[in-house]
Formats: structure tokens, C-alpha cells, sequence
């Protein structure tokens, strides 16, 4: 649920171009952003093994690193189009992957069994 409002505030951003609204935006994605990495760290954690963990989750950490050195460029690339399209590319991309990860809840464990 958080990636979907993760990705309708990011659509709400440029819709709204006042100051006054931009704040209260992202204020509420200040919020909403902080939930999706520790979750996505607890999944991780708790379908792997002990032994796989440090693995799966340097994996993760390094999908994290590769999207925070490739989105920038990307995104200087589509503000050619307009300073709207990384937002919109980027609200619509994040709740595709929201309802993705919506759809794969079921194959994963949430809580560990002693």
C-alpha cells in the first residue's frame, strides 16, 4: 500500500504547482517514503535463510546503489519533454510496482516461525 501512495503522490507533485501544495505533498511522501525499505529489508530477511541473508540482502542494497546513480541521468532526460514527465514516468512506474508487489504478497512469509 505504500509503493501505490508512494506513486499517487509523486503523480500529485506537478498537478499541483503551488507552493503551499508542494509542501503538503511532500510532506506526505516524507511519510509514505519511509515505510517500503524496512519492509521490503523484513521480507528479504525473513524468505531467506541465515546463511543467505547477508547475500540477499547486499543484493538488495546493491539494486538500491544502481537506481540512485542511473535515475538522475534519466530523469535529466525526460525533463526534455517536460519538468512534469519524471514525475508522472515515475508515479505511474511506482504503483505498476506497487500492485506488482500487491499481487506476489501471498508466496511470502511475514512473520518468522519458531
Amino acid at each position: 500500500m505504500s509503493l501505490l501512495a508512494r506513486g499517487v503522490t509523486f503523480l500529485l507533485i506537478p498537478t499541483f504547482p503551488y507552493l503551499t501544495a508542494f509542501l503538503i505533498i511532500i510532506t506526505i511522501f516524507g511519510f509514505v517514503n519511509s515505510f517500503p525499505m524496512p519492509l521490503i529489508d523484513s521480507i528479504l530477511s525473513l524468505n531467506s535463510t541465515q546463511r543467505e541473508q547477508g547475500e540477499v540482502l547486499g543484493i538488495n542494497a546493491a539494486y538500491l546503489s544502481i537506481s540512485n546513480a542511473i535515475g538522475p541521468p534519466i530523469s535529466g532526460l525526460l525533463v526534455s519533454f517536460g519538468y512534469k514527465f519524471p514525475f508522472w514516468i515515475t508515479g505511474v512506474l511506482t504503483i505498476f510496482t506497487g500492485y506488482f508487489a500487491f499481487t506476489l504478497k501471498s508466496n511470502f512469509k511475514s512473520e518468522r516461525k519458531n
